[in-house]
């Protein structure tokens, strides 16, 4: 849908509707865009309200109708308890009163806004010397602040104050602008620091370019996509990362080098969320040799049989939760191997699978739904299978739970 067709369908939604809309925080001095808009909203039916608020007089004035209404920032009192409250940790503003003394000085030059009470407390949290708030009470910016009735020179004294590895990260990001939804490959490997990643909901994505492995900081990685094809091939490089979501259409994970991640605990793996199964969700997953997971989720791998041996061998010895869902085919957990460190085990959706492992000792939580003959097994009067589940102190099958041996 181009401009011009969402703009009919709004003024079509909008026809003779009497509305209220608020507008937070408007930056835009453009008199040209206020225009558009207001014609766009013209449509709507008599007694309807727009609200906006602003720091920008000149926005008031441009866009205003009736006269602006200008908020009082806060009292003294309880301007001085925002700004210690982000100042200092609990219980120790009593420990620096020649701190609290300096702050209450700094606290009469922000004219009671809040976001400035917060940015400058936060920014003085880690300062301890006496020096360093006086350097920013008497900065230049109080000057800029009067001038130009504007905060924007406290934002930039808190940017100042970055470390420089996070001046860098923000520098990078602001050259997006807001609600910037590409990825663009060959930046993303210079945010050397970047700790967290998430991709869900980037579904035009196909293939993600190797620059992403050079996040060695990196801990958590979330990469869903009905229509990524294969993974980046040097993902052993990515060695601080600790969780990984990831749905793709490629079947072999060990090209990757899977096994060189040692310090990744929480694995999901999972097919394109809601496209049909297909011959290649058959994900025959091969290699790994140093993982150490604690916590394994599989969900509509609908041609899987038995779960992947690379990762039993590696981790069944660490694996402490283990949850399956919508793997219609899967007949088996494993044949050889014992689960002796797992607590929590979560089956929902797997009709054909037909036994549990031999031995679970520590298991504490067992719930199942949608696995009839693994309920018909796990029945009291089931000695056999009924013995392997004995020791859990909770049991839910179907939404009924059972109790235990233990009870």
């Amino acid at each position: 849908m181009d401009l011009e067709q969402l703009q009919k369908a709004f003024r079509d939604c909008l026809d003779g509707k009497k509305y209220l809309l608020i507008l937070d925080d408007v930056w835009n001095v453009n008199p040209m865009k206020w225009n558009e808009l207001k014609q766009l909203l013209a449509e709507g039916g008599s007694g309807s309200k727009i609200v906006f608020t602003t720091r920008n007089n000149q926005i008031a004035e441009m866009m205003g109708t009736i006269p602006a209404h200008n908020l009082q920032g806060l009292y003294e009192k309880e301007a001085l308890s925002v700004f210690l409250q982000f100042a200092f940790k609990k219980g120790e503003v009593n420990l620096s009163p020649n701190l609290v003394k300096i702050g209450e000085e700094i606290v009469k030059k922000c004219n009671g806004v809040p976001l400035v009470l917060k940015t400058l407390g936060s920014l003085l949290l880690t300062k301890t010397s006496e020096h360093d708030w006086k350097l920013v009470r008497d900065s230049e910016m109080w000057k800029l602040v009067e001038e130009q009735n504007n905060i924007f020179p406290v934002l930039k004294l808190s940017y100042d104050e970055l470390p420089p590895h996070l001046k860098q990260c923000f520098a990078l990001l602001s050259v997006f602008p807001k609600d910037y939804q590409r990825l663009v490959g060959r930046n993303i490997g210079s945010l050397k620091h970047l700790r967290y990643l998430d991709l869900i909901g980037n579904s035009n994505i196909k293939k993600l370019l190797n620059s992403l492995c050079k996040l060695q900081s990196l801990e958590t990685l979330l990469l869903f996509g009905e229509r990524i094809e294969e993974l980046p091939k040097d993902l052993r490089y990515m060695i601080s990362l600790r969780l990984l979501a990831v749905s793709t259409r490629q079947k072999v994970l060990s090209e990757n080098g899977f096994e060189h991640l040692k310090s990744l605990r929480v694995l999901f793996i999972g097919n394109g969320i809601g496209r049909e199964k297909k011959d290649d969700d058959n994900q025959d997953y091969h290699g790994g040799s140093g993982l150490r997971l604690q916590t394994l989720m599989i969900g509509g791998l609908s041609k899987l049989e038995a779960l992947p041996q690379w990762l039993l061998l590696t981790s069944i010895d660490t694996l402490q939760n283990l949850r399956l869902g919508k793997c219609e085919n899967l007949t088996t957990l494993s044949e050889k191997q014992d689960f002796t460190s797992l607590e929590n085990l979560e089956i929902e959706d797997c009709p054909k699978l037909s036994s549990l492992p031999e031995q679970m000792p520590r298991l504490k939580q067992l719930e199942t739904e949608g696995s009839p003959t693994l309920r018909e097994r796990c029945k009291p009067e089931m000695e056999k299978d009924w013995a392997k589940i004995a020791h859990v102190s909770k049991i839910r099958i179907d939404d009924n739970e059972i109790s235990s041996s233990k009870e």
